[in-house]
């Protein structure tokens, strides 16, 4: 999706924060019109998201201590409808404030270990997980995990 020239006018983010949601939003939109017009057995229902254990839609904070090893795992999601599932791990940099790179190793693994960078001082790295259902039309659950120095 292209945005015309002067839409960023007023916002100083770049184009790609925005349509990297589009594909989702679209999803998303279209299941809730088979909502309007099926029962609710008929349609697809979003994913469940759960990292180290918590479903909840709240975010996740975790403490650790610089050099130390994070250990996150979203083994405990699923799908209501029984629909597989596939998991997607990344960095959400514009949101967090450490300017070094956090590798993310195999990023579609249900557990991954994350190595907090020696110098992460008082800054704050944003984790998400995507967690995306097999269903028609396919829906995306979010989990983000804030990690701070502790």
């Amino acid at each position: 999706t292209e945005f015309p020239d002067t839409y960023f006018s007023t916002c100083d983010v770049d184009k790609y924060e925005l349509v990297r949601w589009a594909p989702a939003a679209r999803n998303s939109f279209l299941n809730r019109l088979q909502w309007s017009v099926r029962s609710p057995a008929e349609v697809n229902h979003e994913p469940i998201a759960s990292v180290n254990g918590d479903a909840s839609a709240n975010i996740l904070y975790l403490q650790a201590k610089p050099g130390e090893k994070v250990h996150l795992d979203a083994s405990g999601s699923s799908d209501p409808d029984g629909d597989a599932i596939s998991f997607h791990w990344w960095r959400y940099q514009p949101a967090d404030n450490y300017p070094g790179n956090v590798e993310i190793i195999d990023p579609a693994a249900s557990a991954i270990t994350l190595q907090i960078p020696q110098d992460i001082g008082d800054r704050v790295i944003h984790i998400v997980l995507t967690v995306e259902d097999k269903g028609t039309p396919a829906l995306q659950r979010y989990k983000r995990v804030i990690i701070k120095a502790g």
